[in-house]
């Protein structure tokens, strides 16, 4: 009789266990579309997140990913350093948590105009990127590296989606634009051409998942499960590429398989550590690295 008492209280104590592990919360990662996080694209498709009680929100811009933080519809986003020095000015307890990937190419500055041109002009320059994002870093490398005057930018803020639909021409004013893969394709057809990018070495973009250091304390096995699902995803990537390509492209608009292995160059995942000369250059800007997941 006590041996069966003993029984049904475990069984009763086994269950309520398990109701709780599914009535748990799940952890919501918002995510902008660039092609750098296609592991993210390629881990929901697959149910992987799900699996692991993650829910993924698909951003269509930068500063729609922090807006979507902000307002705590998220518990975690992705973004390159610049959004996460912006914004642990009012989330201090925020952290890097995740490090996975490299912009080569991937952000890039594009105009109507060649940078011999707009060098030697006095005309105005119209600027147009997203405020408050890491175009504002990739506009200001440019600038820098080719002794543009600021008193001739007439610098404008627009959404991703926005500068996407720009046309443009030679005979139009001199315009500029700071933009990333995918956005790119759609404005070479509209009338604009790169003239500077990321594979620059002096233009450092990473990406990285953050969270409130809080949050990652409560749960550092799901970021532990996260950090594998996107290096399974990045393996899955390397195995076959076409699959991947037909799971993650309508997180994209449907590019076609070659326009998405060209953006794909644009980005250096990291499946096991950065370089330590990536480490190194990461701590001299007075980016963490002690809590990033190896």
């Amino acid at each position: 009789m006590i041996k069966i008492l003993l029984c049904s209280i475990s069984l009763v104590l086994l269950l309520s266990s398990c109701s709780e592990v599914k009535e748990k919360e799940p952890l919501v990662i918002s995510v902008d579309p660039w092609v750098g996080s296609a592991p993210f694209y390629y881990a929901h498709a697959k149910g992987w997140l799900a699996q692991i009680n993650i829910q993924l929100i698909l951003a269509s811009s930068i500063g729609e990913n922090m807006r979507i933080f902000d307002s705590g519809a998220s518990d975690m986003f992705t973004s390159t350093q610049h959004e996460y020095f912006t914004k642990r000015k009012t989330h201090q307890d925020l952290i890097p948590v995740i490090h996975y990937d490299r912009s080569y190419g991937g952000d890039m500055v594009m105009a109507n105009r060649t940078n011999e041109q707009l060098a030697n002009s006095n005309e105005p320059i119209n600027m147009y990127y997203e405020f408050g994002s890491v175009n504002e870093e990739i506009a200001n490398y440019w600038v820098k590296d080719h002794n543009i005057s600021k008193d001739r930018l007439r610098i404008y803020s627009r959404a991703q989606d926005e500068i996407k639909t720009m046309k443009s021409s030679n005979a139009d004013a001199p315009t500029v634009v700071v933009t990333y893969n995918p956005h790119n394709l759609i404005l070479e057809k509209n009338g604009f051409h790169e003239i500077a990018s990321t594979k620059n070495d002096n233009y450092l973009v990473i990406d990285a998942v953050y969270a409130p250091l809080h949050l990652y304390q409560n749960n550092q096995e799901t970021f532990h499960q996260l950090s594998d699902v996107i290096k399974r995803a990045m393996r899955a990537y390397e195995a076959n590429p076409r699959e991947f390509y037909e799971k993650v492209k309508p997180y994209y608009g449907n590019p076609t398989y070659e326009d998405f292995m060209l953006m794909k160059k644009n980005a250096q995942w990291f499946e096991t550590k950065p370089p330590p000369q990536l480490i190194q250059r990461l701590k001299s800007i007075g980016f963490p690295v002690k809590d990033l997941i190896r």
